[in-house]
């Protein structure tokens, strides 16, 4: 990513600050994406894999932490995780190997980068869990020609959102329980979470292009978070935020 509609070095602050923080005890160094496989990655697989071609690597897009990755790789022969931040990758590398993954530096909206990428690997099937909201409005449509030029003729994208009703959620559930540590910390790099509606993704990925094969509403996998308190230890909340959220499985359509 490049330009005033990129968020690249607020990425690698937030990621180099985590890794930092990795490993301290008295510290909530979590992201808030930190969600545990088994409540995320394992239900979106039931909705994506039958549609995916297996022998295409599986690229998960904003991998973080690799949490997910992790998981993924295990259901797929290839799997490499992705993201813009070299911290993120050198973190995921370390906190969740795996044999026959692979973690990758890539910025989607690099251009040569993602033509050597493509050059490098072909055509490939695409994880992404909320991060379309994390784009920002005028980047959109540049995002969405990588992700094309990413899955080529014979790959699919699967993508997991928060749903509109997302933005009162949190609202609401802030007023009940306080600012979460980990949501802070997004802020506080300069970070602004979002929402992406089922009418902007279809704008991204038109019809004339793609072919919705799948797709639902579903209430997000639940993630633990810690509220703001004055003691040194965060206090874990109480109620798991599970804001709403969709699916959609994506195919490019035949030219």
């Amino acid at each position: 990513m490049s330009g005033p509609a990129h968020a690249k070095g607020e990425w690698e602050t937030y990621w180099k600050e985590t890794a930092r923080l990795a490993g301290q005890s008295e510290t909530d160094s979590s992201s808030i994406w930190e969600v545990e496989a088994a409540q995320a990655s394992a239900k979106d697989i039931a909705r994506f894999q039958s549609f995916m071609r297996p022998e295409l690597p599986l690229v998960d897009l904003g991998c973080g932490s690799g949490i997910q990755t992790r998981y993924l790789a295990q259901h797929f022969q290839r799997a490499i995780g992705v993201d813009v931040s070299q911290s993120a990758i050198e973190l995921a590398a370390q906190s969740n190997p795996h044999p026959g993954l692979q973690y990758r530096v890539l910025d989607v909206f690099d251009t040569q980068a993602v033509q050597a990428f493509q050059a490098e690997h072909g055509d490939v099937n695409i994880y992404m869990r909320t991060l379309l909201h994390l784009i920002r409005p005028e980047a959109r449509a540049r995002f969405a020609a990588s992700i094309g030029m990413l899955l080529g003729r014979r790959g699919v994208l699967y993508l997991y959102e928060l749903g509109a009703a997302a933005g009162e959620y949190f609202h609401a559930w802030i007023q009940r329980n306080g600012m979460p540590v980990s949501l802070q910390r997004v802020l506080q790099m300069g970070i602004q979470p979002g929402t992406v509606t089922r009418e902007h993704v279809l704008a991204m990925f038109s019809p004339e292009r793609f072919t919705i094969v799948a797709d639902g509403e579903s209430p997000s996998a639940p993630i633990p978070v810690r509220v703001m308190s004055p003691s040194p230890t965060p206090v874990l909340a109480p109620e798991a935020w599970a804001p709403p959220g969709y699916f959609m499985v994506l195919q490019p359509r035949e030219p």
